[in-house]
């Protein structure tokens, strides 16, 4: 009921549907047809008339709320392409259409129809050109290409941008930058040879444009960036082999570890400094220098303004020590095209050569 009437608001307010209303929809539907695939045995017996007309009834309620579902993920795709996730609830939308039509027409329909429908349904969307990856792939690549011709003509917008920036980040993650090489005209063919796995912010500043995140607000002057990993530590195991120790340093205080290491009976202090160019790692005696300000301005994917699922790692060797080092955290301001580091968050691994 709660569906139906927001479906009578959208009517009376001509307002459109958000996008998670189609969430609600399938939920409530499929539930509802698999709770009566379910029941269904004793949903025949005579002391159960209630259930059967229930059952039937309820295809009914469907058909309003159908309408609705197809409203909201058919604007969607309308507006943003087709991506896996819109397609299989465009899919089901249409299975359940068929469903729903089904036992509504039929005077004695069979409930095996359900089962062998969804069967049908599942193998249409893994296998061959209609698949679920296939359409996927060619509606974000067409989309790409016409914001390609549309760069020839004019500039495009911070909108536009913003589209472009989640299309490259779409295709590259499900499919490859090397996908994007037919429809740039050589742009990103320098990039690739370079960098095999080019991050989105390198392929849209080789197309000529700004990265957009979607995190990003027009009129915003986005002199702030941070780049946060996220790390499930309760859940995490760290193979450390190659390494003698693990320790983490942040900028707001200073590590100090006096001869608290023993490794092959020697006793090591670590300390830690902070510098304007990242951090002075003291080893007993011997100091090096963690240059954390270079590698951020050195590396595009602290450009990101969102939660990273891959660790950012930087590598020291020294004829002592090898030193890897995890970024966690790190924020701060842009000036130009330099990045400021204000804080910053490191997990460091030490090896000691012998």
């Amino acid at each position: 009921m709660i569906l139906i009437c927001y479906e009578t608001k959208i009517l009376v307010t001509l307002s459109l549907p958000v996008g998670w209303v189609s969430n609600l929809v399938l939920v409530f539907a499929i539930f509802g047809i698999l709770s009566f695939l379910l029941v269904h045995p004793i949903a025949e017996e005579t002391g159960n008339l209630w259930m059967r007309t229930f059952n039937r009834w309820f295809y009914y309620l469907l058909v309003p709320l159908l309408g609705l579902l197809f409203w909201a993920i058919l604007y969607r795709i309308h507006l943003y392409g087709f991506t896996h996730e819109r397609y299989y609830v465009l899919a089901l939308s249409i299975w359940l259409t068929i469903v729903v039509a089904y036992f509504i027409i039929k005077k004695e329909p069979k409930i095996k129809f359900i089962p062998i429908t969804m069967c049908i349904t599942a193998l249409l969307t893994i296998l061959g050109p209609q698949s679920a990856d296939s359409i996927s792939k060619n509606s974000q690549l067409s989309r790409f290409e016409s914001y390609l011709q549309k760069i020839e003509k004019e500039k495009l917008t911070f909108e536009h941008e913003q589209d472009l920036s989640s299309i490259v980040d779409f295709l590259k993650e499900n499919y490859g930058s090397e996908v994007l090489l037919p429809f740039t005209k050589d742009k990103l063919t320098a990039l690739i040879k370079k960098d095999k796995n080019p991050n989105s912010s390198q392929i849209m500043e080789a197309l000529g444009l700004d990265y957009r995140s979607p995190y990003d607000q027009k009129g915003k002057n986005n002199k702030e960036y941070f780049y946060n990993f996220y790390e499930n530590n309760n859940q995490n195991i760290e193979n450390i082999q190659g390494y003698d120790v693990s320790f983490s340093i942040l900028n707001t205080e200073d590590l100090e570890c006096n001869e608290c290491v023993k490794i092959d009976n020697k006793s090591y202090s670590i300390i830690s400094t902070k510098k304007e160019y990242g951090v002075d790692l003291q080893i007993n005696q011997d100091i090096v220098p963690l240059k954390i300000v270079d590698f951020v301005n050195q590396t595009p994917d602290f450009d990101y303004n969102e939660n990273w699922k891959q660790k950012i790692t930087q590598k020291i060797e020294t004829p002592k020590y090898t030193i890897l080092i995890y970024y966690i955290n790190v924020s701060g301001d842009r000036k130009g095209n330099k990045k400021t580091v204000n804080q910053f968050q490191i997990k460091v691994l030490l090896g000691i050569k012998n």
